[in-house]
């Protein structure tokens, strides 16, 4: 029942949108959105329940799944700033080996390219450590977790490499743990981000993780066939060919494979800073 503002006269709402009361004024019932479509979704980003929940990108996310995919949004800018750090770290010692300085003025150069190297480790390494607080229910926790259980076992590998030294079938033994074990963790790690992608928006980045899985195996393994690969052929002339044609084609990989990995981190970033932060995409 509504009221004529007119006559004060109660109409019965049931007659349909627009009623005709006694005294000839027409009244328009406007339904409110709610009755209009009660199974519409909200189109922006607003609390579900008030309490936890937050509908974002066609998924539902809980507040601590924002809090955690928070901490991998962290862990993705570590990895990012560790990488360029690393490749600043490649460049300059190429500039040194160029010759352009004398040994006794590179010293100074060359601990500060070590200092800065140990800090890109380091933020890699701590980077690796956010991506396991990754939600549960992304599918991808596990992988983060056994793949950060593996680089620390390949950032000890280098120093039972050294103190093997004496043993040389115990050395190239415990190369090749290392060289398998660096491959497993980046396949580990690339899957983990993979899932996570997918997690966050189905439809978004996560072909750049699976692009770069693959490039990292054909590299890792072009570069791993040189060594047996020349010792079959024999012929010197030939084996320096192959060698140069696998260590060529393993570097284009590679660098391939940064691309595609430092890009598919910055989309992930991108992707969980829409989620958390859905009206100020600068955040």
């Amino acid at each position: 029942m509504i009221i004529c503002p007119n006559c004060s006269t109660p109409v019965p709402t049931s007659l349909g949108p627009s009623i005709q009361c006694s005294c000839g004024t027409v009244l328009t019932i406007q339904p409110q959105p709610s009755e209009a479509n009660p199974y519409a979704s909200p189109v922006n980003a607003t609390p579900i329940d008030g309490d936890s929940h937050f509908s974002a990108a066609g998924r539902i996310f809980t507040t601590e799944e924002l809090s955690q995919l928070g901490l991998c949004r962290v862990g993705a800018l570590l990895i990012i700033i560790g990488l360029i750090t690393s490749l600043l770290c490649l460049g300059g010692l190429a500039w040194l080996s160029a010759g352009r300085v004398s040994m006794e003025a590179a010293m100074g150069p060359l601990a500060i390219i070590g200092l800065l190297y140990l800090a890109a480790a380091g933020l890699t390494l701590v980077g690796h450590g956010f991506f396991m607080a990754a939600p549960i229910s992304s599918n991808s926790k596990g992988f983060f977790q056994l793949g950060f259980a593996f680089t620390i076992v390949a950032s000890a590998s280098p120093f039972l490499v050294e103190a093997a030294a004496s043993d040389p079938k115990l050395s190239l033994l415990l190369r090749f743990v290392l060289a398998v074990t660096g491959i497993s963790t980046m396949f580990i790690h690339l899957t983990g981000l993979a899932r996570l992608s997918v997690f966050i928006q189905p439809n978004g980045g996560s072909h750049k993780f699976t692009s770069a899985r693959t490039c990292v195996v054909i590299g890792m393994l072009s570069m791993m066939a040189i060594i047996p690969t020349v010792g079959f052929i024999g012929h010197r002339q030939t084996a320096a060919i192959v060698a140069a044609i696998l260590g060529i084609s393993g570097l284009v990989v590679l660098i391939v494979f940064l691309v595609r990995y430092t890009a598919g981190l910055v989309g992930l970033r991108k992707e969980i800073r829409e989620i958390i932060y859905p009206s100020n995409p600068m955040a």
